[in-house]
């Protein structure tokens, strides 16, 4: 059973390396992995192991809640 964060991260994957006019291939080399980790994670068939979502978050530029909640965490709000 999928959960919603599965589906959030996959649109969310696609949606920010889309926006940065990557491909898979050039996101794959960018944080280190195969280009089919890539592909499986976009498909919703693999979840990212905690070292390769810090990788996307960083090279992104976005915490790794963004990617699996899909909202912008506001740092400054206290």
């Amino acid at each position: 059973m999928k959960m919603k964060n599965d589906i959030v991260f996959k649109s969310k994957l696609y949606e920010v390396r889309k926006s940065m006019n990557l491909t898979q291939v050039e996101l794959a080399e960018k944080v280190g992995v195969d280009v089919q980790v890539i592909s499986r994670m976009e498909r919703n068939s693999k979840n990212p192991n905690l070292v390769c979502a810090v990788r996307l978050a960083e090279y992104f530029g976005i915490t790794v809640d963004e990617l699996f909640d899909g909202f912008k965490n506001s740092k400054d709000s206290g």
